[in-house]
């Protein structure tokens, strides 16, 4: 059986998809020796100019479907979950790596979620920080509560394994315009939805910063994908007004500050979202 759909969108990513592809192969090796169950990984090519390679003495099954135009990251994570026959879906990034030697651990989590959130690394300039300081500031980071009123703390999907069969249809049929929201998007609409989360505490997953670029960074870019998430959530979706109001103001918020552009004002404006703010940066520090 195929236990996990590796899902990949590639974008002129051929200089890191054969370390992807050697994750994954040694992963599956794993579990077929475990469990006799198999992986699969799926590339989708948004980049239609440019075919992927990668080593295909590879011993897992490895299939491309390519874009016919460059579509962005969440419909081709669309299109590769519509192609996928696991019964778990791991979004991947083309540059991100997988700690192999951990990632069986998903395994004792599957019969009590839906979403595996795990633990893991950033990695920039070649050194590594951890992504949650320990398993109590981790399950504090994946609550709704924090995924609306402060922002997405989840830095990736890549770090968790999600039940295919409760991945939103609202996700699947409502794609933003502008990349960079699409994973809080997700998260959101799975805890609408009802999904039961629950954190692994193992180091699996490293979320490299490249010369890819990363939209978290870009301000400007990520607030307009922020704003196309807003919109679809209130216009397309049903998400409830109240959650609604509470993200839209942490959104703005965080947009103020991250822009320079807040003012004592704002800071009275937005009063709440200042308290919640302070109290997630206690119990990361006190966690």
């Amino acid at each position: 059986m195929t236990l996990i759909s590796f899902v990949v969108p590639f974008y002129h990513g051929n200089q890191y998809i054969n370390g992807l592809v050697s994750c994954v192969s040694d992963i599956n090796k794993r579990l077929v020796a475990k469990k006799g169950d198999s992986v699969e990984l799926i590339i989708i090519n948004d980049s239609p100019d440019e075919a992927v390679n990668y080593n295909k003495s590879s011993d897992i099954d490895v299939r491309i479907y390519n874009n016919v135009k460059n579509l962005g990251i969440q419909a081709s994570r669309i299109n590769g979950l519509q192609q996928a026959k696991g019964k778990w879906i791991n979004f991947l990034d083309q540059d991100d790596l997988l700690i192999t030697e951990n990632y069986l651990s998903y395994l004792d989590y599957m019969d009590k979620a839906d979403a595996i959130i795990s633990n893991g690394y950033y990695e920039r300039h070649g050194k590594r920080q951890r992504i949650f300081k320990n398993q109590k500031v981790q399950n504090y980071y994946i609550q709704e509560r924090q995924l609306i009123n402060i922002r997405n703390l989840i830095p990736s999907p890549g770090e968790s394994l999600i039940r295919k069969d409760v991945i939103p249809y609202e996700w699947q049929k409502n794609v933003l315009s502008n990349n960079g929201a699409d994973d809080w998007f997700l998260w959101l609409l799975l805890y609408s939805n009802g999904a039961k989360y629950v954190a692994n505490p193992n180091d699996i997953y490293i979320h490299r910063t490249t010369d890819q670029g990363n939209l978290s960074f870009d301000y400007e870019k990520m607030y307009k994908s922020c704003q196309n998430m807003l919109s679809l959530l209130k216009n397309n979706v049903g998400f409830s007004s109240k959650k609604w109001n509470r993200l839209d103001r942490a959104i703005e918020f965080k947009y103020l500050k991250d822009t320079d552009r807040i003012t004592l004002l704002d800071y009275l404006k937005f009063f709440d979202c200042f308290v919640n703010n302070m109290a997630y940066k206690v119990n990361t520090l006190l966690g």
